[in-house]
């Protein structure tokens, strides 16, 4: 890999009561010498990312005692040796969504959702047809307060590649459902 593929860095950036702070490198603990990017944070500070290797991974560092532990890779319920990239990690840190390009799914890329449940997370399950298709999609997020899911999709148009973001209804994605079907690894 190039430098320049392995440059990205994640950073914080600190709201105040009337603007924001400069943004700040966050420790060795979650940044490498490989791309590191696509943070999300739960309420208890816990921050997940993606690290770009030889493929793209899940890592996850935990917020102990005012400092970022280092970084692991989550397992391979979540990391296959394909492309695991983009997650969004609940406030409650109880589900993860993020995006695989897997067999199985409607496209080049989809989204999934897994569930943790006594610190393991279930297997993955596709968010299904009303949010993937037969082209890739990509950067979840979910707007708690006004529920709202958050997603892009990129297709390629005259040899152009051309992103937009969509969103749903959160209820649509019936998470209470989803987390029926949830399985976990014994």
């Amino acid at each position: 890999m190039s430098s320049a593929e392995t440059s990205f860095d994640v950073y914080a950036v600190y709201k105040t009561k009337t603007s924001s702070s400069t943004p700040e490198r966050l420790s060795d603990a979650i940044n490498s010498k490989a791309g590191d990017f696509y943070a999300t944070m739960s309420l208890n500070k816990n921050i997940y990312f993606t690290r770009r290797t030889e493929s793209n991974g899940i890592y996850m560092s935990r917020f102990v005692n005012g400092a970022y532990q280092k970084a692991i890779l989550l397992d391979s319920t979540i990391n296959t040796k394909l492309q695991e990239s983009n997650p969004y990690i609940s406030p409650k840190e109880d589900y993860l969504i993020y995006f695989s390009d897997k067999k199985g799914g409607y496209g080049d890329v989809d989204l999934y959702i897994s569930f943790k449940k006594k610190n393991k997370w279930s297997y993955p399950i596709n968010l299904g047809s009303k949010v993937n298709t037969e082209i890739g999609e990509f950067c979840p997020s979910v707007d708690v307060k006004n529920k709202v899911f958050y997603f892009s999709r990129t297709e390629e148009q005259n040899g152009k590649r051309i992103e937009n973001i969509y969103q749903i209804d959160l209820q649509e994605l019936n998470f209470k459902a989803l987390k029926k079907m949830a399985k976990y690894r014994q």
